[in-house]
């Protein structure tokens, strides 16, 4: 299950089907660095911006402030800045993956994975994904 929390006007709970028949899916390759290799697999899942936007965000005055903290089930926490999302500037094809190379996500990397595109190093590739926070300012302006 993934949870969307946060600043939204509605929180969300999806699961694995909710996210394969709520969301149109979208299959992306992606490279970064795993272990001291690198590592490149065609993922399938749902756009991160899909995804929050279901959740009715509530947007900052100053977009640039707006982050997504991404949480896997063991508490590794990334953020991604809320324009490399936002179809209006970056728009990068950030998902939500359920699928690797066709096939479901096994148990050490999935059931879902964040997957972020240009992520060379793969920091913030999470496994294990649980819960999306909207955050609509830095955590150094509170």
């Amino acid at each position: 299950m993934l949870t969307i929390e946060g600043a939204v006007a509605h929180p969300q709970t999806f699961s694995i089907a909710d996210l394969q028949t709520q969301f149109q899916s979208h299959t992306i390759e992606a490279s970064y660095a795993n272990d001291e290799r690198v590592a490149t697999a065609t993922y399938t899942g749902a756009l991160l911006w899909d995804v929050v936007h279901l959740a009715q965000p509530s947007l900052n005055i100053k977009p640039d402030l707006m982050r997504v903290m991404a949480r896997s089930a063991d508490s590794f926490r990334c953020i991604v800045k809320w324009r490399e999302i936002d179809p209006t500037a970056d728009n990068k094809p950030i998902l939500i993956g359920y699928l690797q190379n066709g096939q479901p996500l096994d148990t050490k990397y999935g059931p879902l994975r964040l997957i972020v595109p240009g992520d060379a190093q793969g920091v913030r590739y999470i496994r294990n994904l649980v819960s999306l926070t909207i955050l609509n300012r830095r955590a150094d302006d509170e």
